[in-house]
């Protein structure tokens, strides 16, 4: 019994330990309200909420008229470069989106609040329209989850979310619509428009909704918005969007099937490319002119956010800081209070099974106590046990 008992502790302290540990040690980024992963499929309303989370509008306000025009992104990094500071976002969002709009960028998070928002330059997109804004706040925002586009499958049910901006004069809103994917395929045969286009979908897209997500039904963003149904070059000597990478055009009644669907860039194309660059956010005193401005003081929607002076940094610190910093302490101590706490519980276990061993009349004995309770036991053999008892006793008494 003591044997079970001793092995039931070891296995309860190694297992608490393996569930506790990598909570305390390695979730040191915070987690946003409603974060949360799954592998099964959401209903529509759930990956409607997981849309909102994310997605961001991207705007200027027009000094001649104060009109509106914007487009749409989502956060795919949040990085706090030390405890108190200000973290710092990357925002997704169409290349084309920063060339129709004119900096100084604004952003429009989740919430409503309003920052100015800086090109991220640090990235070669490689003629993929896709770019990349820096912001930065006190506050915690949800950073999307990208999924594998390589994984889809025609017909599968997808969502876009973004900020509409029609009719004029722009007044946008936050849509989401479903659809489901293209006989890709059949369209494209394992080819890629210009820009990086290569996933269709049947949802409805309106202006302002480009750089916005492409969700599955797990919620997990799959693709980039960025081209609408039966999309055409605004100037007569630009090349034909529906053009493939390698030059090729396709035939013409495959054309036609193809401007009936919306496209976007799989997000499997923003992995690869940040994976052969180390993508590495700015600090805020460092961005020119002042970037990351902390705008948490910002006002809602519609009204106008006022510019702040950038506040310097601290310098860097010292190795000697560094070592001694809040944060590398965090990354050591964890993980040496549960290798104390391990060593203590398989010690103990120890204690109880060397008890066990040196000591088997205990265990016998409780047997014989159990044997008094029941009444069908044999009362000669009974007696011969309390007798066996009673000179195991005398013997440790000796």
């Amino acid at each position: 019994m003591n044997r079970n008992l001793a092995l039931f502790m070891t296995m309860a302290c190694v297992f608490s330990s393996t569930i506790q540990l990598p909570t305390q040690a390695f979730n040191s980024e915070p987690t946003a309200i409603g974060e949360r992963a799954t592998s099964l499929p959401l209903f529509d309303k759930e990956v409607q909420k997981k849309a909102q989370e994310i997605t961001i509008k991207v705007f200027v306000v027009l000094p001649q008229n104060s009109q509106e025009i914007n487009g749409s992104g989502f956060i795919v990094k949040r990085q706090q470069f030390q405890k108190g500071k200000p973290y710092v976002y990357l925002v997704l969002t169409n290349n084309h989106v920063l060339e129709d709009l004119v900096n100084p960028y604004q952003i429009q998070t989740p919430d409503g609040q309003i920052y100015k928002a800086y090109p991220h330059r640090k990235v070669d997109f490689k003629g993929n329209d896709l770019a990349l804004l820096e912001f930065s706040s006190n506050k915690v925002y949800k950073v999307a989850e990208l999924g594998d586009s390589s994984r889809l499958q025609e017909e599968q049910k997808v969502f876009v979310a973004g900020f509409s901006c029609e009719p004029s004069p722009c007044k946008s809103k936050l849509v989401f619509t479903s659809g489901v994917l293209a006989p890709m395929s059949f369209l494209l045969g394992g080819k890629t428009f210009i820009k990086g286009y290569g996933i269709g979908y049947d949802n409805n897209t309106t202006p302002g909704t480009s750089g916005g997500p492409v969700l599955d039904s797990m919620g997990k963003v799959v693709a980039v918005n960025g081209k609408g149904k039966n999309s055409k070059s605004p100037f007569a000597n630009t090349e034909n969007p529906y053009t493939f990478m390698n030059g090729d055009k396709p035939d013409e009644n495959i054309e036609q099937l193809m401007r009936y669907f919306a496209w976007g860039i799989p997000i499997e194309t923003y992995k690869t490319l940040i994976s052969e660059t180390q993508v590495k956010v700015d600090k805020p005193a460092n961005h020119p002119s002042g970037s990351l401005t902390n705008a948490d003081s910002g006002q809602k929607t519609g009204e106008s956010t006022k510019t702040q002076a950038s506040t310097p940094t601290s310098s860097s610190k010292s190795p000697e800081e560094q070592k001694t910093s809040p944060e590398n302490l965090e990354n050591w101590l964890c993980p040496l209070v549960g290798v104390v706490l391990l060593i203590s519980c398989g010690f103990n276990a120890f204690l109880l099974w060397k008890l066990s061993r040196k000591n088997p009349a205990i265990s016998q004995s409780n047997e014989i106590d159990l044997m008094y309770r029941n009444k069908d036991y044999p009362e000669d053999q009974l007696r011969a046990d309390h007798s066996q008892r009673f000179r195991e006793k005398e013997t440790r008494k000796e």
